[in-house]
Order: structure tokens, then sequence, then C-alpha cells
């Protein structure tokens, strides 16, 4: 169970460039069905289990900085063993790539803007898929939904983005930013806000919100039932 990565990577003036290229597995597990009984007369039974599909991948990332202006951007494209589209219970090959833009808002707040999009060029709907009969049809197309709503393949294209502005001040210890992620096929998103306050040098103090909605079959919506309040303490020595 091996995994290989390479990455050359360049810093020049103002800019910087990288390669690089993975073998190895999906981090994400996917579903893959273990057993089927069939009891007459229309009784059956589903046994899966999860496992990590081996994956290859390729791509580069760069950035840019003009005056108070980054601007960003990466792409990989990643082969996987549903190369072909055919067997849509295992995430296809695909193109991700991030797109995005940084500066700073006077002394204290910063602004950032990333645009987000991933493109499966072979693809197929669980219910096109071809299956040799009705029962592994009809469980392999549950399988695959399942697959596509936890690994986000449910759409050939899925451009979403993300938006986050923040405020830094050491002087009177606040730090504290809003964050959104969403997918403009879906219309499911996240808010996070969060607010930290240095109550001294040593003592620190977070809380914030996850809010997921849109839809719930949809890879942010189906997280609902995790939204949630969360507090968090610091002491440095």
């Amino acid at each position: 169970n091996t995994e290989t990565a390479f990455k050359a990577s360049y810093a020049g003036e103002s800019w910087d460039a990288s390669l690089l290229a993975f073998r190895g597995f999906n981090h994400l597990p996917e579903y893959v069905t273990t057993s089927v009984t069939v009891t007459p007369p229309a009784n059956v039974t589903v046994n899966a289990a999860q496992t990590f599909h081996r994956i290859r991948a390729a791509g580069g990332d760069a950035s840019f900085t003009t005056g108070k202006w980054i601007f960003r951007g990466e792409a990989a494209y990643i082969w996987t063993e549903n190369n072909d589209g055919q067997n849509p219970t295992i995430i296809p090959s695909r193109l991700d790539s991030v797109l995005g833009v940084e500066r700073p808002l006077g002394d204290d707040f910063r602004i950032q803007w990333q645009f987000l999009f991933r493109y499966f060029p072979s693809f197929v709907e669980p219910s096109q898929a071809s299956w040799p009969d009705a029962i592994s049809a009809a469980v392999n197309q549950q399988i695959a939904k399942t697959n596509a709503l936890l690994l986000g393949y449910q759409f050939r294209t899925r451009p979403g983005a993300t938006f986050r502005i923040s405020y830094d001040n050491e002087d009177n210890g606040i730090e504290s930013e809003i964050f959104l992620i969403g997918n403009f096929v879906g219309g499911d998103y996240l808010v996070r806000p969060k607010f930290t306050y240095a109550w001294t040098d040593s003592i620190r103090s977070t809380v914030g919100i996850d809010y997921y909605g849109g839809p719930d079959d949809r890879p942010l919506g189906v997280l609902k039932s995790f939204n949630s309040l969360f507090l968090e303490g610091k002491y440095y020595f």
C-alpha cells in the first residue's frame, strides 16, 4: 500500500510555480458492495464496505503578486479506476482547478475570493449505466448515488466559489473572519463566522459557527446535522 509523490518548485521575484505528480490511493473512502442476498419473493439484503481505490494525479500551481494583489491558481488531473466513466460506483477521472485573488483592505482587513471548477470528461449517470440484471442495477445505482453524494460527482461539471473576509488587530487582541463556500450547481453551501479574542499574551478564546445549507441530496446540504457552535480556548507557555 505504498504511495509516491514528486514536486518541483521555483520561487521567482514576486511569483512562484510548481509541478507535482502523485501515485497512490484516494484518501476519501468509497462504498463497494460485498454481498447481495435475495430472499423471495422481493427482499434483497445488501452488505457494503468502504474501500480506497487507486489514483494517479499530475498538476501544478502558481501565484503572482503585484502591489497589494495576490493571484493564485492551481489545477490537477486525477486518473481513477473509472477512467472511461462507465462504472459510476467509482468516481470518474476528472480535472480539479482553483483560481483565486487576495488583497488587504487597510491595515487590519483582508479579503480572499476563489473560483472552484471540477470537470469529468467521461461521465455516466447511475441510472444510465449498464448492469447485467435488474437486481445488480438497483443495488449499484444506490451505491453510485451514495458515493457521488459523498465525493462530489453528481454532475459532469461542478463550479463553485469561496469567499473569506478577515480582521486582525494585535493592539486590541481581536481576530475575526467570515468564510463561505458554495456550489453553483446544486445550491449547497457552508457559512463559518469565527471570532477570537486575546485576553492576554498567553490566553486566547474562540467562538464560531458551522452552518451547512442547501438541498439534503447535495454534498454540503447533507451535512446539516453537523451544524454547530464551537468554543475553543488556548494557553501559550
